[in-house]
C-alpha cells in the first residue's frame, strides 16, 4: 500500500472516530489532518511529493507477538501515527506508522528464524542496543520527548546534555530494545544526534 492510500484510510478511520463522537468533519478536512500528522503542509503537498519521489521506510523487528506493543509505543512516545496494518489469522504481523515524512513499519521477527538462526535475520533485539543502527530523530522540545519516552517505557541511554553547538541531544533504548537518538536543533540549525556521552538524569513521571 502506498502513501497516499496509507493516508486516505487513516482520514477514514479518523472521521468514523469522530462521528463516534458526535464531531462531523469532511472527509478533506480529515485528508489535512493526517497530511499534518505526517509532517506535510497540506494534503496537496503531500500529494505532489507522493506523485514523483523514491522514499526510505525503516522496519524495526520486534518480538513476535509484541507488534501492536510496539506500536502503541511508538505513537505514545513519538507520535507516529498508524497509517494500516497487517494481520493473518488474528494476530498482528505488522503495523505501518507514518512519523513525520518517514515510514516505519513494526514487524514482528519470524519464530522460525529466532529458533534456527543458520536461516538468516532479520531478527527482534535480545537485549536493549544489541542492534547494528540507530534510529535518529531531530525534536522541537527534546526534554519534552525524553520525558513522554521514558513515561511510556523507554530507557535513558544518555542526557538530555548540552553539545558544542549549543543543541540539546539524547539517547533512549526504546522497551523493544532500539535505539534511538534524538536531537533538538539549536536556533542556527541543525545540531547532530551523539551516540555516546556521560548520562544524565531523567526519571519517570506517573
Amino acid at each position: 500500500m502506498d502513501i497516499i492510500e496509507q493516508a486516505k484510510r487513516s482520514a477514514k478511520i479518523l472521521r468514523k472516530s469522530l462521528n463516534a463522537k458526535a464531531v462531523e468533519l469532511s472527509h478533506g478536512a480529515c485528508l489535512e489532518i493526517v497530511a499534518h500528522q505526517m509532517g506535510y503542509e497540506s494534503w496537496n503537498e503531500l500529494s505532489a511529493r507522493s506523485a514523483d519521489e523514491e522514499r526510505l521506510s525503516i522496519h524495526l523487528f520486534v518480538e513476535h507477538g509484541r507488534v501492536d506493543e510496539a506500536s502503541a509505543f511508538y505513537s505514545s512516545a513519538f507520535g507516529a501515527v498508524e497509517v494500516s496494518r497487517h494481520d493473518h489469522q488474528g494476530n498482528t504481523r505488522a503495523v505501518y506508522l507514518a512519523l513525520r515524512k518517514t515510514r516505519i513499519c513494526v514487524v514482528g521477527s519470524n519464530p522460525k528464524r529466532e529458533q534456527n538462526p543458520a536461516i538468516g535475520g532479520p531478527f527482534s533485539p535480545k537485549d536493549k542496543g544489541t542492534v547494528s543502527s540507530v534510529v535518529a530523530l531531530d525534536v522541537s522540545d527534546l526534554d519534552k520527548v525524553v520525558q513522554r519516552a521514558v513515561n511510556a517505557g523507554a530507557t535513558l541511554r544518555f542526557g538530555p546534555d548540552t553539545d558544542s553547538t549549543g543543541g540539546l541531544a539524547a539517547s533512549l533504548f526504546d522497551p523493544f530494545g532500539h535505539i534511538w537518538a534524538l536531537a533538538q536543533a539549536t536556533s542556527g540549525g541543525r545540531t547532530k544526534p551523539r551516540l555516546s556521552v556521560p548520562r544524565g538524569s531523567l526519571t519517570a513521571t506517573a
